[in-house]
Order: structure tokens, then sequence, then C-alpha cells
């Protein structure tokens, strides 16, 4: 019996017994995921759309740097990635000094996965903003009280915190924070900046510095838009269950991300790792994948699932894929048949390969490395066929298309071929005993 899975959307979610809703129409892929998951947007608002409308006409006339923002801005805002990092890098060609540009286009490289080159960015950014007044930051989409609460130097650290926390760089992580303390001048930024130090603190180990932290944090608290991060703190203090932040009176899906990788965290600070790991993969149900709770809790299951034994062809499929994406070599041993008998054609080296020692070294050679690092390499599947064997079969053959893009600001241009897969069950756990990629013929 044969079973096709079209992995460009809804690979992840067949694999884990989700039910994406796809739209009316395929739009443009914005990014990949580090599942391996492309990424596009879905239904765009009217009015989100005449805005940007707007702003494209006011940059036509004059491409100065506040209309540069704004429209890259604005295309963010009606999905449009590809589109508004084009926009960014031909404003920093004009204003290469512009530490607005580069929060901005630090900003988007984090939606689309490109965490490197966002640090890079927000470095650059923090250099160049370094003995300048505080600078309030107009809200591109403005709070219920319609009062930017934002400033330019809270941004630039908080997200180079951010990007750093989701390289899993957490010393690097808590050193932006702390620099993005003095620019937290209200309650709304205050919360936001103690919840990401506090769960950097906790994977760094450091339990005095969480404690001291939390006991600063009030448990009756007025704020306009930082609630779900205030949930999650007092949740964190023991005064909210966790199921309670998960309940149905979540106001909207953004603080259901935000609350709900909380408490995945929470739990994986508890030791119940498969629970965080279910939470995290309810969270990649939800559509707002440009959250910084999805991201986050994709940048863990990226490096969870590439060592869980996988029950599933399917689940074994995804986590090599996260295993590509996160480069981290230690787990290509839970991936891969043990000893001798594995065997892997590469396309860009001739010859076959034999055996775990062997692979490990392929592997390392383009660029794994133990722990894995922020590659901006994305490699993801499509036209996935399952081919599965008689009841009780412990082998069964896959093919599929394979794409990496190295850069991505073009995604269209990414390299592809044909994969063969054979994958075998060793206990319960499915592992691949032979792999062989090839390049399309010209390409």
């Amino acid at each position: 019996m044969k079973r096709f899975l079209r992995l460009a959307l809804i690979f992840v979610f067949s694999c884990i017994g989700l039910t994406p809703q796809l739209p009316a129409e395929q739009r443009p892929i914005q990014a990949i995921s580090m599942l391996g998951v492309p990424l596009t947007w879905a239904a765009v608002d009217s009015q989100a759309q005449a805005r940007c409308d707007q702003a494209f006409t006011a940059y036509q006339t004059d491409t100065s740097e506040a209309n540069t923002i704004w429209y890259a801005r604005r295309l963010g805002y009606v999905g449009e990635m590809q589109k508004a990092l084009f926009v960014l890098d031909d404003g920093l060609k004009r204003f290469p000094k512009s530490y607005q540009l580069l929060r901005h286009r630090g900003h988007r490289l984090l939606a689309m996965r490109q965490f490197s080159l966002a640090i890079d960015d927000f470095e650059k950014a923090g250099r160049l903003i370094a003995g300048k007044p505080l600078e309030i930051e107009p809200d591109g989409i403005p709070n219920k009280l319609n009062r930017p609460l934002a400033n330019t130097q809270f941004n630039i650290f908080y997200h180079l915190g951010l990007a750093c926390y989701l390289c899993a760089d957490y010393a690097k992580a808590a050193a932006a924070y702390a620099q993005c303390e003095k620019w937290a001048v209200n309650s709304d930024l205050k919360v936001a900046l103690a919840d990401w130090r506090v769960i950097t603190y906790q994977r760094l180990g450091q339990s005095a510095m969480v404690k001291k932290i939390l006991r600063r944090i009030p448990v009756k608290l007025s704020l306009i838009e930082d609630a779900a991060y205030h949930q999650r703190l007092l949740m964190y203090k023991g005064l909210r269950q966790p199921e309670e932040l998960l309940s149905g009176n979540v106001e909207n899906e953004l603080d259901l991300i935000t609350q709900g990788y909380g408490v995945g965290n929470w739990y994986a600070q508890q030791g119940e790792t498969e629970k965080a790991r279910e939470i995290f993969l309810k969270i990649m149900k939800l559509k707002a994948w440009n959250a910084f709770g999805y991201i986050a809790a994709e940048a863990d299951l990226a490096r969870m699932l590439p060592f869980t034994p996988q029950a599933t062809v399917e689940g074994a499929l995804t986590a090599w894929q996260a295993f590509w994406n996160s480069t981290d070599l230690n787990a290509l041993a839970n991936l891969f048949v043990a000893g001798e008998r594995v065997s892997y054609y590469s396309s860009e080296k001739k010859g076959l390969i034999f055996g775990l020692a062997a692979l490990q070294e392929h592997h390392r050679g383009f660029g794994f490395v133990p722990g894995g690092n922020a590659a901006a390499n994305r490699l993801w599947l499509d036209d996935v066929c399952i081919e599965a064997g008689s009841s009780g079969c412990n082998r069964c053959l896959v093919t599929a298309t394979w794409f990496f893009a190295k850069d991505c600001r073009n995604l269209s241009a990414a390299q592809s071929g044909p994969v063969t897969f054979v994958f075998e069950k060793n206990d319960a756990n499915w592992q691949i005993l032979h792999a062989h990629f090839a390049n399309w013929p010209g390409k």
C-alpha cells in the first residue's frame, strides 16, 4: 500500500496527528521552519493590505529612511517577509548606518529563522545607537490605548537577547537582556523582559537570579499589552497552575502561544520532557508562525526531536529534517542504524559511504558540530511517497524531492534533487538504513 504525503505545508502536522487548514490558494513561501516546513501566510486582512498599499505609494514617491521602514513593516504585517527583507536590504545600501533599518531587518530575519544573521544586525544596531537619548518607536499595530510603549533601544537589545536564546547561547542572551534592562521604562516592557530573563537564567542553572527577578514581580499589575508574560511569571512564582494558562479563557491566539510556550518550558524545567514536547507540538498547530513563542517552541522541538525515538516513519523523517536544520552532530547516532550496515550516497561527493563513523565525518564536513549551530541553511522535503511493507515488516521505502537553500532571501533558487531512504525498525524506533541523494540533471 502506498501513502502520499505532501510536505510543503502539512508534513509535520500529519506525523503528529494534527490537521492544518490550507489556504484557498497557494501563497508564496516566506520561510522554512527548523522542522523543514515551508511557511506561508494565511488570509490577509483588507485594512492591513490597504495600509501596506499606502506605504508603498509613499515609498515610491520618496525612498527616505522613514518611508523604507514603514513600507517594510507593512509588508511584514501582510506576510510578505521576503519582499520586506528586500526593501530593508535596499534601504541599508542607501543608509548603511541606520540602526533603525538594522533593528527592523533583524526582526524580519528572526521571523524567517535566520538567527545568526539577526544577531549580526542587532549587535551592529546596538553599537550605532550607543550614547543616543531614548527614542520612542511608533507601533505598526497600535495597542488598545493607541499608546506606543516600546523604544528603539529596548527593541534592539530585547530582540538581540531573543535571537541568542533561540540559538541556545543563553549566556549571550543574558548579557543582552542585562543591557536591555535600563530601557525597560514601563510595566509592560519590564514584564516582557523579566519573563525572558527568567527562562534564560533557568537554562543557565542560575536559580538565585531567577528568584531575584521573580521577587520583584507583583501579583497585581496594570498592563496594556503584555498580560500573557505576567501570567507566565506568576506561574513560575507558583501562583498560577500551568493548566490555567492553557484554558479556553485565553483571549487570542498570540496570548495562547505566549502562555503555551511558558507552560511547555515550565514542564521542561521540571524534567517532564514528554509533556513539554506535547505542548510545543500543539503550538505548531496554530497559525501565527511569526510569534516569538511559536519560534521558541519550534527551536526547542528542533533540538528535541532528533534525540527522540520515533515510532513512525513520518516522525523519523521530521526528526531527520530537524537534525539537518539544527546541525547537531550528536543526534546522528539516534537517526541512523548503528554499526557498519548503514550506507549513504551524497549528492555532493562521489562514492558510497559505509558505517556510522564515516557518516559522522561526512556530516562534519557539511558544518555539523556537537550541539549544533545557528546555520542559515535550510533543508526540506516535498513529494514524499512512503511505501509501507506488509504487516510486521521492519523495512520501509521512502522517496521524495529534497530542497536545500543557502540564502533565505531567494528560496526559489534552492538546490534540489531526488532522494530515496530505506528505513529499518529497531525495537520501536524507525531509523535510516540507507539514503541516496542525487541532483536533477543540469543542476
